[in-house]
Order: C-alpha cells, then sequence, then structure tokens
C-alpha cells in the first residue's frame, strides 16, 4: 500500500493489497430514510409524524495496476461472505460498518482494471472501535452516556462477588433484563425443569395401576393378622376433574380405600435421584365422628422412600395430623390446628433439593399454609423410581 492511499479493510482483509481505493468513497452522510406524514381532507399540505433510517450504500471506485488472475480471485475470496462483516474507511478509522458487498463494476483497460465496489449496511449506521466503560455496584444506579447520534444497546458486564441464581438490570423508562432463574437458590445448580407427568383427572388415567401401590402402613397397628387393603375404585363422574374414592368401607376392613400407582423414569441426566418437586391437590372433609387418611409415597422397588401422610384416626376428636418420613426415619408429627386448617382444596407437596427435604400442606382458596423442612443424611443419594397415592 502507498503512503498517500486510502486504507479499506474488510472482513480483516486489507483490500489496498490488491486494488487502490479512491479517496472519493462516498460512505454517505445518511442512510437512506423513509418520511410518514398525515394528510388531511380540508388545509394546505400534510403533518409529519416520523422519520424511519433504512440502509446505507457505500460505494468505493479503485483502480488494480498491473492486474492478474492471482489478483482478481484474491479480491473475489476477501469479498465472498455470507453475512455482513466489518468494513473500515480509513479516513474514519475510530468506526466500522456492518457491510455485505453488492454487484461490482470491472473495466479492463491495459493494465489498469478500475471499477466500483459497492457494500450494503442493513442498519444504516457506523460502530465506534472505542467503547465507553462506565462501572457500577450491584443495587446502585449506574449512568450511561450515548456520544453518538443512534440509539444504541450497552454491553453489559457483571462481576459476582458470591454465587447468584439471577442478575437483573432495569433501566429509569422501565424496562427490565433478567438472565437465570428467580427461583433459585444460592449455592445450587439451577436443573432444567422436566414434568414426569400431569393428571387432570377428568378421565381415569391408562398408564396407572391400581390398588397395587407400595404403602407406608400396609398393618392395622402394625398386626400382621390385621393387613389394611387396597381396595375399590375412583369416581370420576361425581365431581369432573377428580378422583373420588368409592370402596366401601366394612367394620373388618381397617384402613381400607382405592391406590393409584405410576412408574418414573430417570430424568434427562440418566439419574434417578435428581431434586424434584411432587405436587398434589386434594379436598378432604372430616369431623370428629369420621376418620380418614392419604397416603402420598415416592418408592423405589418395593420401598417407602419418602412419605407426606395426612390423616384422622380418631372418632371421638376433630383432628387433622401431617405427618412425614424418609427411608423409614419419622422426621415429624404435627397435629395442625382446625381453626386453621378448615375442610377445603389443599396442596400437599414434597421438594427435594439434594439432601433437603421439604414437606408443604398449601392452603388453596384461603392462602397460607405450613411446612417442615429436614435435611437428612444420604438423602441426596436416594433413587426413587414409582409413586404410590392412597386413599382410605
Amino acid at each position: 500500500m502507498l503512503r498517500y492511499e486510502l486504507p479499506v479493510t474488510f472482513n480483516g482483509v486489507l483490500l489496498n493489497d490488491f486494488i487502490t481505493p479512491s479517496f472519493s468513497t462516498d460512505t454517505g452522510m445518511l442512510p437512506e430514510t423513509s418520511d410518514s406524514a398525515l394528510s388531511f381532507a380540508e388545509g394546505i399540505g400534510e403533518r409529519f409524524t416520523r422519520r424511519k433510517y433504512g440502509t446505507r450504500t457505500i460505494k468505493i471506485p479503485y483502480a488494480m495496476h498491473n492486474p492478474t488472475e492471482a489478483k482478481r480471485q484474491s479480491l473475489i475470496e476477501a469479498l465472498a461472505v455470507t453475512e455482513p462483516k466489518k468494513l473500515t474507511v480509513g479516513r474514519t478509522p475510530d468506526r466500522y460498518y456492518l457491510a455485505i458487498p453488492k454487484n461490482s463494476e470491472f473495466t479492463i483497460g491495459g493494465f489498469r482494471t478500475s471499477g466500483t465496489l459497492e457494500f450494503i449496511c442493513y442498519d444504516g449506521v457506523s460502530h465506534s472501535n472505542d467503547i465507553t466503560t462506565v462501572t457500577g455496584q450491584s443495587g446502585t444506579d449506574i449512568t450511561v452516556t450515548n456520544a453518538g447520534t443512534a440509539p444504541t444497546a450497552p454491553i453489559l458486564t457483571a462481576t459476582m462477588a458470591d454465587d447468584n441464581g439471577v442478575v437483573a438490570w432495569t433501566n429509569d423508562a422501565g424496562g427490565v433484563l433478567q438472565f437465570g432463574a428467580n427461583d433459585e437458590i444460592d449455592g445450587v445448580t439451577k436443573e432444567r425443569s422436566e414434568q414426569v407427568y400431569h393428571y387432570t383427572f377428568d378421565s381415569e388415567p391408562t398408564d396407572v395401576t391400581l390398588n397395587d401401590g407400595v404403602v407406608a402402613y400396609p398393618l392395622f397397628n402394625g398386626s400382621e393378622s390385621m393387613p389394611n387393603q387396597q381396595t375399590g375404585p375412583f369416581d370420576y363422574t361425581r365431581t369432573p376433574g377428580t378422583a373420588t374414592p368409592a370402596s366401601v368401607r366394612t367394620a373388618d376392613m381397617k384402613w381400607s380405600g382405592p391406590s393409584m400407582s405410576g412408574k418414573l423414569p430417570v430424568n434427562s441426566a440418566g439419574k434417578l435421584n435428581g431434586n424434584f418437586q411432587w405436587v398434589n391437590r386434594m379436598k378432604f372433609s372430616t369431623t370428629k365422628n369420621t376418620t380418614g387418611r392419604c397416603e402420598f409415597n415416592l418408592t423405589k422397588g418395593h420401598e417407602v422412600v419418602v412419605s407426606l401422610l395426612l390423616y384422622d384416626n380418631s372418632r371421638s376428636t376433630d383432628m387433622l395430623m401431617f405427618e412425614g418420613t424418609v427411608n423409614g426415619q419419622h422426621l415429624f408429627l404435627d397435629n395442625l390446628p382446625r381453626s386453621y386448617y378448615k375442610n377445603d382444596e389443599y396442596d400437599l407437596v414434597i421438594t427435594k433439593l439434594r439432601s433437603q427435604v421439604t414437606f408443604r400442606i398449601n392452603r388453596v382458596t384461603l392462602g397460607g399454609g405450613g411446612v417442615e423442612t429436614r435435611t437428612v443424611a444420604n438423602f441426596d443419594a436416594s433413587e426413587i423410581d414409582g409413586w404410590t397415592v392412597w386413599l382410605t
């Protein structure tokens, strides 16, 4: 390249190695424009409403001295791109255009080839090579000044002093950029959510097993001579969208009623011991003269791994017991206050987060509820491949 040439670089290639760009190169003062205006049936003229900037065409006249086929091929290779690339024109080395070549003209005359390279810049603007950096602390205002003439988006980076599940920025116009998961707990890697099953009970599920589940209390008072029974059907027509126990209990059946169970596959990581949340919605009604028991069990083979129980086993007291076990270890037994836990709809929830297990009873219509959280040794390694719900 000669000392007084106009340097032009495209996609990292100095085009002056093949051509001599002309100083009459025109990058245009403004991109193409499209104005909108309102016309009035009566009156003179129009009312301007808005201007939209479009593409920009950059024309670079050039000469190729002592043209050879090798020079032409090298130039073609430098221009053969399938998407916009950086174009820098020497008179403004502090900025670049994102451009893609258009049709070019070639005129061959003896030992000199001349022509014009045309580039289309679809965003219509030039971009600064210099980046202005503004720093600040999390939770404080950061003032950003745009020194250019076109709207631009800032490049946001964050350096974490500790573990964070979510990072968010807001601007003075009410806009929000949020990355991560706002329900992620610090110190725990967020896992991709996978829904294993979801039943609405508009009709009987076809992929479940009835009355052959793994239960926490197979015996009445622990007596081998008095087994509790999984028996009877569910009714899906009495209350639409609900599986209602429809068995008839007799005095010699002890705890009895229908159960529903199913299999759980490995997660996307090929494991059976991942974190999970299991939610069951039920509606119950009990009084001091009635009894009933609900078991929500997560199982491995023929063993109960996690069990949430809700029951009333007294015919003389209006009571409601909330119980949780993990791997045969009894974690809690709460006598729930009936003034707060009335006969209504509830979500019964079991959540696992590594070695931490949480049992929840959430009031659906009234709001609130109760929670019991325990850390259980080696629970992180416990595998689960099935579930059972038993209503007696």
